[in-house]
């Protein structure tokens, strides 16, 4: 034995371990050392369990699809499917010119080839007149845009676009100016057309909704503005038409939490809008009477309907030259002046100098003055377009545009 198994063996005696002790040789010496100095293992911060296998995850998935292996992605031929529709050049062109129709530095060049389109290659289709018939409603040429419109219908009685474009006109008109919706049964089929061939069309369910609000059916109305916020909820106007439906249908809570919401907007018209109808609405619930259509443009008029100019030297210049002069005398106005005592709710001088005031009194009425600076006053030096439940006395005589034509005002001191 070397002199250090002899060593080991002595300190296995002496500490008693045993009488028995088997020497070690150099090489299990070394490799004890070799065990001692080597840095110990080091245990793994997490313990991953072992990955499951792909096929048993798929069976896990997918157990119910038949033929399901690891290779398959679920999805068969019967599963994907695509279309398409032959578009003609004509068309084609159309389409893009409708596009640059939208770009400012585009718009001429893109009128011109409209232009040749129809009157060059004679190759004249619905796109081509629902495209020119945009461009005049934004430029304000009503009669032009309806005209372009009504050759849209010639060529297809279908196509969408002129639908959506004729019932986009009354809209904004009805909205801007505050007053009712002209060619209200129109306007819904037009919209039913659109929304048959889009069902997911936001503004086409807005439009339906603020139209049937005018027509008297304020749960459809409900109806519609609820699909116009789901596909867009983050349209603040589409909420604040919601408002005006529950309001019609009488539903006060849910029509005053929607604009206490919308009074705090960061779009300072939807703001306004908001807190004029939130002011509007305990009048509302005690009279019955619907506030006015939120979005009015002050000052704005109803379009005028235009009449097509007749061609020079016909038989009916004269005609016109005649209708155009004056009478001699205009027809005395025979209607019995009527009496009305109640409160002066509001006052809409957004025509001025015509004003139109919504009174409650037995019934309610609105009554109407041509002009408010030559309207007869009892109780105060001047009118106001601010008047708000100010207690009034009224002769009226009625029929007219409205339920009746102011004679006289009194303020109830």
């Amino acid at each position: 034995m070397t002199k250090v198994a002899w060593i080991v063996v002595g300190i296995a005696i002496i500490t008693g371990l045993g009488a028995a002790v088997i020497p070690y040789t150099k090489s299990d010496i070394q490799e004890a050392h070799a065990q001692e100095l080597a840095p110990p293992p080091v245990e793994p911060a997490l313990k991953f369990a072992p990955a499951t296998p792909i096929a048993e995850k798929k069976a896990n998935i997918l157990p119910s699809l038949a033929g399901a292996t690891r290779f398959s992605p679920g999805l068969g031929k019967v599963d994907i499917a695509s279309s398409y529709k032959e578009v003609s050049l004509p068309e084609a062109r159309a389409l893009v010119d409708e596009m640059m129709l939208r770009l400012p530095e585009h718009r001429d060049a893109a009128l011109k080839e409209l232009d040749e389109l129809v009157e060059g290659l004679k190759s004249e289709n619905p796109i081509e007149h629902h495209a020119k018939g945009w461009l005049y409603l934004e430029l304000g040429k009503i009669s032009d845009a309806v005209e372009e419109f009504r050759q849209a219908f010639e060529l297809d009685l279908h196509d969408p676009w002129s639908h959506y474009y004729m019932a986009r006109m009354k809209y904004r008109t009805a909205v801007e100016s505050g007053a009712p919706i002209e060619g209200l049964a129109s306007m819904l089929i037009d919209l039913r057309t659109v929304i048959d061939w889009n069902a997911d069309f936001a503004e086409a369910y807005n439009m339906l909704g603020v139209a049937r609000v005018d027509g008297g059916g304020v749960n459809s109305a409900i109806d519609a503005m609820k699909r116009a916020i789901e596909l867009s909820p983050r349209n603040e106007t589409y909420l604040l038409n919601m408002a005006v439906a529950n309001t019609a249908a009488k539903k006060w809570d849910v029509a005053t939490a929607l604009l206490t919401r919308l009074k705090t907007s960061q779009d300072p018209k939807i703001a306004a809008d908001a807190r004029t109808y939130l002011d509007e609405l305990p009048n509302a619930k005690k009279y019955g009477i619907l506030p006015p259509r939120p979005g009015r443009v002050a000052g704005t008029a109803k379009p005028k309907p235009t009449i097509a100019k007749k061609a020079a030297g016909s038989d009916d210049d004269e005609e016109d030259a005649d209708s155009k002069k004056p009478d001699s005398e205009p027809a005395p106005d025979r209607r019995k002046v009527q009496y009305i005592k109640g409160k002066l709710l509001r006052v809409d001088c957004s025509q001025s100098p015509v004003a139109v005031l919504t009174i409650a009194g037995a019934r309610s009425m609105r009554l109407r003055t041509e002009d408010f600076h030559a309207l007869q006053l009892i109780g105060a030096d001047q009118f106001s377009c601010d008047w708000k439940n100010v207690a009034v006395t009224v002769n009226y005589k009625a029929g007219g545009k409205t339920d009746g034509d102011l004679v006289s005002l009194e303020i109830v001191q």
